[in-house]
């Protein structure tokens, strides 16, 4: 197995819990994202999910609850190079990484570990116990994610390997909804302007065919709305005592709970070619996912990510490894959660009797004026309620149609992402080593989330755009001594020194009351005091040293301490350093002359 610091140690020798997925089998689920890949694979791991957006975050669980808001997501190893795995929501790179989770509306943002390519993926430990991740020190308090990418071979030929994978992904279940009542209240029909109630006339007992509407020259004639395909929707008599129905004569109901949704499709394309010669070996993929997600519009994901890792043996004790990572991803996020410009949330309230097929009309009013390009809602059926106070005025769905969520309001990322590494190896005798690794992880995201006019969480519409960038800097110098004493007793020390630095930068502008709403998204499309800009920055240093001792004794009794000091920027002035300690035993009891020869017990450790 890989030790938390990317170190090979040999499983059985050690007392702490750790758990082992091979790629192949990230690979065999089907899942694009490593995230998901791991659920149900490792004990005591606990992996959700927040929302069905293609590329969405995913929250990782390994020693449970140690917080109620704060961030529980553990560290992330790749090659022995800590790296990001933040899923910055709403909130801002302020609150860290963790506050994601904690949304009750907005979009769910990616996991920054989704960005890597399973395909890339050797294998990967989960350290549970406290002693595994003690060489991390604080940053490891969650556990720690320990990744193996894919190496060449040495002395082998060039193996060329595709793979091309295409799934079909469907939804699973929606929330039951009732079609027994149409829209009103108190067993009468009403789609007046507002009304929100689901509680009116029986759908059952009406007669049947078309509605009769209020058309021009009869009382309570408001207007209509002219929809895309030509035809007009005019306003309906609502029910009374004598006629609970009122002009609604249709039974004809919708599935508002599976309107909006398709059957999404994911295609995965992977080249890699791998090989070497005597003295080193090289890997390199190539690999694009596109996902389509389930709703008809405005959710996908296209990540597309190259791979070089490289050794080359410069002389006989010294060795250099390299490796290389690019990804570039594009992907459209879905609104969701508790808010009126939220999918589930407008469509599952929006009564069975009303289509929101067309969700986007010209209303003409009673006087025969025109309002292009009104947004049409159960609330608001031909668009002829505003919000008060605007002028010109602006229309009011109260809750945004479902299909408008879909097409009309923008939540866009893209992201350009690098890691890379670079790690000198010099063998001073058969049992002394030095070993000095560097990493950098950095990546941009550009985002923008768009409300237009007559959005109902943005009525007068806003538009936000910002780049959000983390760099992290790792360096670990460690000198390492193997040594066996003599047939009963040996061991290895390990010291090393660590120094990191992470970096997040967010800047952007919040605009709000936009001005023309045929205008695309853009900030001149706004007064001047109508736009907020931001710049936050955030820069965290630590610097740590610490050490690893292991004792084997009798070839069955295994003993590993150790001991990190670290200071970080984080700590304040009131305590400047931390150390962290840990301690491990294990003892094989199956080495013992009683289970030497048996047949029935091969291996038994405490």
């Amino acid at each position: 197995m890989v030790t938390a610091i990317g170190l090979e140690a040999e499983r059985d020798k050690l007392g702490t819990a750790s758990s082992t997925v091979k790629g192949n089998a990230l690979v065999q689920s089907g899942e694009t994202s490593v995230i998901n890949g791991l659920a149900a694979r490792t004990p005591g791991v606990l992996i959700q999910r927040t929302t069905g957006d293609p590329g969405a975050s995913t929250n990782i669980q390994i020693r449970g609850a140690s917080t109620i808001t704060g961030n529980l997501q553990p560290l992330i190893v790749i090659d022995g190079i800590p790296v990001s795995n933040s899923s910055i929501g709403d909130a801002g790179i302020v609150n860290g990484t963790g506050e994601q989770s904690n949304q009750t509306d907005g979009v769910a943002q990616q996991s920054r570990l989704n960005d890597i390519n399973p395909e890339d993926i050797a294998s990967m430990e989960v350290l549970r116990g406290a002693s595994a991740a003690a060489l991390w020190g604080t940053r490891a308090a969650n556990g720690v994610l320990v990744i193996t990418t894919k190496k060449g071979k040495r002395g082998d030929k060039v193996n060329i390997s595709l793979r091309s994978a295409y799934s079909i992904d469907q939804i699973n279940k929606v929330p039951a909804l009732q079609k027994n009542y149409g829209q009103g209240s108190g067993g009468k029909y009403s789609s007046n302007p507002g009304q929100r109630s689901t509680w009116g006339d029986k759908i059952a007992d009406r007669s049947g065919g078309a509605d009769d509407f209020i058309t021009e020259g009869e009382p309570g004639y408001i207007g209509y709305a002219l929809l895309p395909n030509g035809t007009r929707r005019y306003a309906i008599a609502p029910g009374t005592d004598a006629n609970p129905h009122g002009g609604k004569n249709s039974r004809d109901v919708f599935d508002h709970g599976r309107e909006v949704f398709s059957n999404g499709y994911t295609r995965d394309n992977t080249l890699s070619i791998g090989g070497g010669d005597e003295k080193s070996s090289f890997y390199i993929s190539l690999g694009n996912t596109y996902t389509k997600g389930i709703a008809k519009a405005g959710s996908d994901y296209d990540r597309s990510s190259f791979r070089i890792n490289a050794d080359r043996q410069l002389t006989k004790n010294f060795k250099a490894i390299a490796s290389f990572n690019y990804i570039g991803i594009r992907s459209n996020r879905i609104q969701q959660g508790s808010s009126t410009s939220s999918l589930f949330l407008a469509g599952l309230r929006t009564s069975p009797d009303f289509d929101n097929t067309f969700y986007l009309g010209d209303y003409v009013d009673a006087s025969g004026a025109t309002f292009p390009g009104r947004q049409l809602s159960y609330r608001n059926p031909i668009g002829s309620r505003t919000v008060t106070g605007t002028d010109p005025p602006i229309g009011n769905a109260f809750y945004d149609n479902p299909f408008w969520i879909i097409n009309e309001i923008e939540n866009t990322s893209k992201v350009q992402r690098t890691i890379a590494s670079l790690e000198l190896n010099y063998q001073l005798t058969d049992w002394l080593s030095i070993i000095n690794r560097t990493g950098l992880d950095t990546y941009r995201d550009r985002r923008r989330a768009y409300f237009p006019i007559q959005s109902a969480n943005a009525v007068t519409g806003s538009l936000q755009e910002e780049e959000i960038s983390e760099t992290q800097i790792n360096n670990d110098f460690i000198i390492r001594a193997t040594k066996q004493l003599n047939d009963k007793i040996g061991g290895t020390v390990l010291v090393g020194a660590n120094a990191n630095e992470r970096r997040a930068d967010q800047v952007g502008v919040a605009v709000t009351d936009l001005i023309n709403p045929l205008s695309p998204p853009q900030t001149p499309n706004s007064n001047a005091s109508s736009r907020t800009p931001f710049n936050l920055q955030s820069i965290i240093r630590t610097g740590a040293v610490y050490s690893q001792v292991d004792v084997e004794a009798l070839n069955m009794l295994y003993l590993t301490l150790t001991g990190r000091l670290e200071s970080a920027s984080t700590f304040g002035p009131a305590q400047s350093t931390f150390f962290y300690p840990s301690g491990a035993l294990a003892w094989q009891f199956s080495q013992l002359p009683a289970f030497q020869n048996s047949s029935f017990f091969d291996f038994g450790k405490l």
